[in-house]
């Protein structure tokens, strides 16, 4: 998800170089609307992309877990059949990978996590729908 203009708002509040909080106050506004738009929604920045360019921006974690929208379950389709494989259940996913509009390398969240789990071997918590 691309952040949107009341995270900017917030993210104002931790910023300790007058430029770049005055920066983040105007894609809070509505006149910096448009600026916010070709900034953040036309090149699809993360949040991570934005703390990159506001490096003064540094909220405690306790904040930073109240600014970043929680993320949204991942459903995937179980491509096992119980007939071939009694207690298993396989599910099959495309590893997520590429370079942003902004060069920064990006992974899938939930992808990524399962390719680590499954070249640990440890177990994935998973729930059937």
């Amino acid at each position: 998800a691309t952040p949107r203009r009341y995270f900017f708002h917030l993210l104002s509040f931790f910023c300790q170089d007058e430029v770049q909080k005055e920066r983040l106050e105007e894609f809070a506004s509505v006149e910096g609307r448009d600026d916010l738009y070709s900034y953040c929604q036309k090149q699809h920045r993360s949040y991570l992309e934005v703390f990159r360019d506001f490096p003064a921006a540094r909220p405690p974690i306790s904040a930073l877990l109240d600014l970043l929208p929680p993320l949204r379950p991942r459903e995937y389709s179980i491509s096992s059949s119980p007939s071939a494989h009694p207690g298993r259940l396989h599910v099959t996913a495309s590893m997520v990978a590429y370079v942003s509009m902004t060069t920064m390398q990006r992974f899938g969240i939930c992808t990524s996590f399962l390719q680590a789990r499954a070249k640990d071997g440890g177990p994935v918590p998973v729930w059937v729908r």
